[in-house]
């Protein structure tokens, strides 16, 4: 399963649902309200607690962190955050 990832970033900032939008273009007609469950953003700590719930829910082993958009050394501290979640 790949998940947009911006731990620390607002879900509701503008910047971050165009960032989703661009390089998920198939959701394009999915209402900004509902792109919260679409995306995980927020702090490090709720981003952690919410993987870790979807990896619970639908038993997914290996989430794939989709980082599309970021560039290395935000890639590199996103994955870090999110390491072991």
């Amino acid at each position: 399963m790949w998940i947009f990832a911006r731990p620390g970033a607002d879900p509701d900032d503008p910047a971050v649902r165009a960032a989703f939008r661009r390089w998920n273009p198939w959701f394009s007609e999915v209402p900004d309200p509902e792109l919260r469950e679409a995306m995980l953003a927020g702090s490090v700590a709720d981003c952690r607690a919410r993987l870790a719930a979807i990896r619970t829910r639908l038993a997914i082993d290996l989430p794939i962190l989709d980082l599309a958009g970021l560039d290395r050394p935000a890639a590199e501290r996103v994955m870090t955050e999110l390491a072991g979640a």
